[in-house]
This record gives structure tokens, C-alpha cells and sequence, in this order.
């Protein structure tokens, strides 16, 4: 825990300012990134890709001739490679380099090399789109210990769904169990982009798998919790 009193006001204000900016920045594109850590003086935002390893650290703040100075992690950095680039930057950088690090995610996710991924993106879309999550902390709190619960018993019931199936794809099963891990680390909007991507790539192994989502779900708590992402499922069956 940081004791305020110990540190010069301004410098304090300064690191304050930024990081009062940087989360706004993350609620608006909340869609695309996450806040991963956020503590004393360290924020680490990461991309909400489960398959990415980008992210956006600063921390370690040094006040230098009446000015702070934050050490920046940031991967990707340009667009010829995926170099990790570490390095000081002054406070009034730092909102810069990280609209231009959410602009690198963004033409990330724009990219289609086959047509199946032009599908599943359109999946993953719908999916989040028809989650209502209308909670105003949905991007800084995860779901509370009795949600997570309940999402914890959806996610065994659809891996035994999914492995007793006539065709067992251990992609579908894996996905699952990671959410699953992760669930009491992820804040609200990032566990539904998770539920939408998994919804996404069951739907599009077939109509088949979709059905076995639904008998998982077999407790309507669990459905309350992720109501809009079943009410689409239902409608497609």
C-alpha cells in the first residue's frame, strides 16, 4: 500500500491525472482491452484476445526535474515486428502511445486471411452483442463469487457435454477449462468477450454443439447470469 505522504504532491497529481486517463481510454475501447492489474503505481492493460500477447504496462514512476517520467512496456510496438519495447516516457506520452497501441489491436482484429474468419468474427459479434450487461462496473469488478459459481458449473457441464459427444474437439474443451481458471481474475465485460468467443467457435463446429450448450445450462441460475448469449442460442435452434 503506497502512503501518499511520502511522495511530493505534484508528482502524485501527475501520476493521478494519467492514471485517471488511462482507464477512461480502456472503458471506452473496454470491447478490444482489459485492465489486467491496477495497483499502487502500476497499470497493466492487456488485449482481450485470449490468443494475444500484446499488452500496455507503465510503472515505475520517477519524478525528474519537475517532471515524472513512467517506464513503459508495450507489445507490439510497431508494425513491421513484435519486439517488446521497454523504455521511459513522459507522463503527457504516455495517452498517445496508448491510442496508438489500441489502433495496432483494432487493425489486428480487422484482419481476414480465410473466410472462416470472417465467420467466426461475425459469430463472436452477435454473441456479445445479444449479452446484456448493463453494469456500470462491468469493466473494473468481476462477477460476484455466486455468479462466478454458477458460470463455473456451466462450464464443467458443457465440457462433459462436449466430450460425450459423438465428435470430441479438444479445441472447444480447452477454451472452457481456461475460462474457467480465469473467470475469478476477469472483470464482467472480459468474461463475456471469453463466453462469446466460446459460444462463437461451438456454434461454429455446428447445430449439434449448440444443443449441448443448452443442455449444460440445464440450471436457469446460470442462464440468468449470461441470459442474452442463451436467448440468441435458443433462437437459433
Amino acid at each position: 500500500m503506497i502512503n501518499p505522504k511520502e511522495y511530493p504532491l505534484v508528482y502524485l497529481q501527475t501520476i493521478q491525472s494519467v492514471f485517471t486517463q488511462i482507464r477512461n481510454i480502456v472503458e471506452k475501447h473496454s470491447s478490444l482491452i482489459n485492465i489486467e492489474k491496477d495497483h499502487d503505481f502500476e497499470i497493466k492493460i492487456v488485449d482481450m484476445d485470449p490468443a494475444s500477447t500484446f499488452e500496455f504496462c507503465i510503472s515505475k514512476p520517477e519524478y525528474k526535474q519537475n517532471k515524472v517520467l513512467f517506464l513503459l512496456n508495450r507489445i507490439p510496438y510497431q508494425t513491421n515486428n513484435l519486439e517488446p519495447h521497454k523504455g521511459q516516457m513522459f507522463a503527457e506520452q504516455i495517452t498517445r502511445h496508448l491510442q496508438t497501441w489500441i489502433g495496432l489491436i483494432r487493425q489486428y482484429n480487422n484482419i481476414q486471411i480465410s473466410p472462416e474468419d470472417k465467420i467466426l468474427k461475425a459469430y463472436e459479434d452477435e454473441f456479445f452483442d445479444n449479452f446484456k450487461l448493463v453494469d456500470e462496473d462491468a469493466n473494473e469488478k468481476p462477477y460476484e463469487v455466486g455468479k462466478q459459481l454458477m458460470l463455473a458449473e456451466f462450464l464443467d457441464s458443457a465440457i462433459v457435454a462436449l466430450s460425450n459427444h459423438d465428435t470430441v474437439h479438444e479445441d472447444l474443451i480447452i477454451e472452457a477449462r481456461e475460462i474457467k481458471e480465469e473467470l475469478p481474475n476477469l472483470t464482467k465485460q472480459a468474461t463475456v468477450k471469453r463466453l462469446s468467443r466460446f459460444f462463437a467457435l461451438v456454434r461454429k463446429k455446428g447445430v449439434e454443439f449448440l444443443k449441448s450448450l443448452i443442455i449444460a445450462a440445464k440450471d436457469e441460475a446460470i442462464k440468468q447470469v449470461v441470459s442474452g448469449g442463451f436467448d440468441l442460442v435458443k433462437g437459433i435452434l
